[in-house]
């Protein structure tokens, strides 16, 4: 099985916000180290070549690569791929060439863990858990005895039963061929002749008879006690009071967050089987937890949604204000499948989103639309995408009777989907600027053709990069969201509401997959010499000169060029819920901004570099006083 994290508790909020804040401040610096921009010789034009004696190695990370911000989205990406991407012809295509390696994954077929059609061969094992992934693998591990792969030493505290065992991951490396090692079976190739990957098994229960200890469990509580304690005392103190300390109240509380005795499997587990949570991404699955779990919602609280850190521009308003109107709607839309007041999942008033706003991580409310609203919203989402495919494509056979059947925004044409949908987003970006804060055709043209708009990739492109995927992901959410509301009775949801999900399900049907999706990309996706999104770019620079010269506003429907208005915003959410129209449509001056215009946002960044400068010169942490560690111990035990 492979676990991942899914929903967290109210518990772990101020820890999570925390990371969440350090990981701002690294990306903040990083922005600030680089704020000159980067030379056209220093980005990389093909992908790097990681070899698996590079990936599987004990050299630590060097220097040089260590303040780089990790890239967002990499648990959603991978948990997309191993549910859906890797069927045995894509991992046959994709190790095409290491035929060595292909032979064993023929001779052992999908080692009986495929779902047998055709599918992911990983599918039936991957799952995205309510809480931390710690105690399913625990428990998994004492039931089967097998050894748990992860990086969290916490794994070795939760009873794993006489042979349950934890491998790290940093421990993984690869060497030499072993001397006398043949794979067993029938045709099976000599691959061990090649090379060979080691790795270090800890079982906690053979530490603790080696130790003298009465089990791992009680030498981790004394290390919790005292980290600074030597090892001999830690061991000592370890096996005195046997039975005494156990019962005392420290001990019970240390405990509690290894418990698996109390642990909730069987309504995790039901609510991990309900197709309406099928979600691969954590953090909607985490959303769905809010309703359907108690354990993950407080009383007469907003519901909360924490959105991934995103590679930007940390002198401007968060990329996150784009995309916001389609994960409203996507919010409003999971919020209908629950009864108001209902004693289970009950309907809840506002989504609270936890993003960057300015120099810090800061709770976002989101007031929830009512039906008619979500309605009307999502009536205008569905005109909206197909306004734009009907003046990309001029109209040739791609207008709204192909969209009703299902396949998607192509309507199963030979048209690109992933260029289409990257245009799409970057059109809707564009579509709330004033026409004056726009690229022009050239910037624009080089931006989708090389990534940057000017002789180098400066921190503007790589914002517009990040504003980009965030509408793209939102759009992602509310695919996720609409598949599950499908399977919601119709009187719950209305027969209006429910003919409307059947539609824009079908329409973002081929939405590109997260993988395709990357932070900074050159052109809009498919094969850039193919006529497809060759004709899609050329469609693009067209319909936003025309607007810009005032021809195209009135053949393509108010609600595509005017910001506030472009899913036709309510009136209602002018007062109390006007903070949400200002955040989803990004006021023009936040806008991306060519380096050549609007002379006045300058003065702007000056005294915002003058904050950055201030917050530079924050004293850094002192270093703690080296604490004896679980890995400490570990060494000492043969």
């Amino acid at each position: 099985m492979i676990y991942f994290d899914g929903a967290l508790p109210p518990s772990k909020r101020r820890v999570r916000l925390e990371r969440m804040e350090g990981s701002r401040q690294s990306r903040q610096q990083v922005c600030r180290d680089t704020a000159g921009g980067f030379k056209v010789s220093s980005i990389r034009k093909e992908p790097m070549e990681i070899h698996p004696r590079k990936l599987f190695c004990r050299r630590p990370l060097h220097w040089r690569f260590k303040p780089m911000p990790e890239t967002a989205f990499v648990v959603p990406t991978v948990i997309e791929d191993l549910k859906y991407r890797w069927s045995p012809e894509e991992v046959v295509r994709c190790t095409a060439g290491a035929p060595e390696l292909q032979n064993v994954i023929a001779a052992c077929g999908d080692y009986g863990i495929g779902d047998g059609a055709g599918g992911s061969i990983f599918a039936g094992r991957t799952r995205v858990v309510p809480g931390e992934a710690d105690p399913y693998c625990a428990i998994t591990a004492r039931e089967t005895g097998c050894a748990v792969l992860t990086g969290d030493s916490d794994l070795l505290v939760h009873d794993l039963g006489a042979e349950g065992s934890v491998i790290f991951i940093d421990s993984i490396e690869t060497g030499d061929p072993l001397p006398n090692y043949k794979l067993t079976g029938a045709g099976l190739p000599g691959i061990a002749s090649i090379f060979s990957i080691r790795a270090t098994q800890v079982r906690p229960a053979t530490v603790a008879k080696k130790l003298g200890v009465p089990s791992f469990q009680r030498l981790a509580y004394e290390l919790n006690r005292d980290s600074h304690a030597s090892f001999p005392t830690i061991i000592q103190r370890a096996k005195g009071g046997v039975g005494i300390v156990e019962k005392s109240a420290n001990y019970i509380a240390f405990m509690k967050e290894y418990d698996l005795g109390g642990h909730a499997a069987a309504d995790s587990c039901a609510w991990i089987s309900n197709p309406h949570t099928a979600i691969a991404d954590p953090r909607l699955s985490e959303l769905y937890a809010q309703y359907e779990l108690p354990a993950f919602a407080v009383p007469g609280e907003a519901a909360n949604f924490y959105l991934h850190d995103l590679i930007e521009r940390h002198d401007r308003r968060t990329a996150w204000t784009q995309g916001s109107e389609f994960r409203l709607i996507a919010y409003s839309l999971l919020n209908q499948r629950y009864a108001t007041g209902g004693g289970q999942g009950p309907r809840k008033e506002a989504v609270i989103e936890h993003m960057r706003k300015g120099q810090r991580i800061a709770p976002v409310p989101l007031a929830l639309l009512e039906r008619r609203e979500v309605e009307e919203r999502l009536e205008a989402f569905l005109q909206q995408v197909n306004l734009f495919v009907s003046a990309v494509y001029n109209d040739d056979g791609g207008g709204d009777d192909d969209d009703d059947d299902g396949n998607g925004v192509c309507g199963g044409s030979a048209r690109d989907p992933t260029a289409l949908w990257r245009a799409f987003a970057l059109y809707d970006i564009l579509a709330r600027m004033a026409p004056d804060e726009r690229p022009s055709v050239g910037q624009l043209r080089r931006f989708l053709e090389r990534g940057y708009c000017g002789e180098k990739l400066e921190w503007d492109d790589i914002h517009l990069h990040a504003q980009r995927k965030a509408v793209l992901y939102s759009l992602r959410m509310l695919k996720d969201v609409l598949a599950a509301s499908g399977e919601t009775p119709e009187p719950m949801l209305g027969e209006g509401l429910t003919a409307l999900i059947s539609e824009a399900t079908g329409l973002l049907r081929d939405l590109p997959w997260l993988r395709d999706c990357p932070q900074r990309t050159c052109g809009i996706g498919g094969d850039e010499g193919g006529e497809g999104p060759r004709r899609v770019l050329e469609g693009l620079v067209l319909l936003l000169k025309e607007e810009g010269e005032g021809e195209g506003g009135q053949e393509l429907g108010v609600s595509l060029v005017e910001g506030p208005g472009l899913l036709g915003a309510s009136s209602r959410y002018l007062g109390d819920r006007g903070q949400l129209n200002n955040a989803s449509t990004a006021g023009a001056g936040e806008g991306w901004i060519g380096a050549s215009e609007l002379r006045s946002s300058r003065k702007g960044k000056k005294k915002k570099t003058r904050a950055s400068k201030g917050a530079a010169r924050e004293k850094a942490p002192t270093t703690a006083k080296h604490a004896t560690n679980i890995y400490d111990i570990l060494r000492q035990v043969d």
